[in-house]
């Protein structure tokens, strides 16, 4: 008999990973990318190569760009806001302001956001931080009212500043090697659909037929978790969930259930993810226990364990 936690567990990976497919093929380009992408295609005319909705595997989980131009003078980052009326922030700020009449509404500084995706593409090459372009572009009709900082541009001002004089660095063969390496990342999405959601899904369906042998009040529960996960809907193209510390936390304990299952708290099974994935991957305790209360995992002995059992993953 399944027990209550491991049903759990599958709602949740079933939660997490509906949304992050759903995101991807419920996906299209947005007008502003659409934009972008036009303006670059027509007017940009050095050598490049350009990669719409580039997504891929990287060191921190799976990475999406709105726009890569492969150029010989370097790699552009693009993220695209396809934002109207007054917009007001730093480069510094965390949050920046959009000002719609009186009303005031906050987002993220795509400065950050996009420092990120140069990140992550920087772990897929060998290649200086110097061939690494970032860019900020709103397509929209915003204005700007302060200094967003020199990599934040208008729509109008994006070619220009991208065929500014630069040092070549890439010839044809080096580019082609770069849009080859970044059209791989397509690879990880096709393998996902074709082999590791169904395979998430005939798990679900053991676990359905098992929770039907559990007492009542814990199938319940795991029927009202299991139709909220189906009950997500994707509000964007993101891909967070997808390749996230959260997920490889949750599989590993799903696969390795009876082993966590003898832990004998919360900070040995703690201690045991730490090992495993990395402190910086794994987070503090408090993350560890809202992983817990998640999934209705209790243990008895509260404490600090003396011994840690090992835990061998596959290679």
């Amino acid at each position: 008999m399944i027990a209550i936690p491991i049903l759990a567990l599958v709602a949740l990976l079933l939660l997490l990973a509906g949304v992050a497919i759903g995101r991807f093929f419920g996906f299209r380009p947005n007008l502003g990318e659409a934009l972008v992408a036009n303006a670059i295609s027509t007017r940009f005319k050095r050598p490049h190569v350009l990669l719409n909705n580039v997504t891929f595997q990287a060191d921190n989980g799976i990475t999406q760009i709105d726009h890569i131009v492969v150029a010989d003078t370097g790699i552009f980052v693009i993220e695209t806001k396809h934002y109207s009326d007054w917009i007001f922030g730093g480069p510094n700020d965390s949050h920046w302001t959009q000002v719609i009449y009186k009303k005031k509404s906050r987002f993220q500084n795509p400065i950050r956001q996009n420092y990120g995706h140069v990140k992550a593409l920087q772990s897929l090459f060998t290649l200086p931080d110097q061939a690494f372009i970032p860019v900020v572009v709103f397509a929209g009709d915003a204005e700007i009212k302060s200094n967003l900082g020199p990599t934040v541009f208008s729509l109008d001002d994006l070619v220009s500043y991208m065929s500014d004089d630069r040092p070549v660095l890439f010839d044809e063969r080096k580019m082609a090697y770069i849009v080859e390496q970044l059209e791989k990342g397509a690879d990880i999405l096709i393998k996902l659909t074709d082999d590791w959601y169904p395979a998430l899904r005939r798990l679900a369906k053991r676990a359905l037929c098992s929770c039907m042998d559990q007492p009542y009040d814990d199938m319940k529960e795991f029927l009202l978790a299991y139709s909220a996960a189906f009950a997500q809907k994707p509000t964007g193209p993101g891909l967070s969930s997808f390749g996230s510390s959260a997920i490889e936390i949750y599989n590993f304990m799903l696969f390795y259930w009876r082993i966590i299952d003898r832990l004998k708290s919360v900070h040995h099974l703690h201690e045991v993810l730490v090992k495993v994935f990395g402190p910086y991957r794994t987070g503090d305790l408090k993350r560890t226990e809202k992983i817990c209360q998640r999934i209705g995992l209790h243990y008895r002995k509260p404490g600090r364990p003396k011994k840690i059992e090992t835990i061998q993953t596959p290679a």
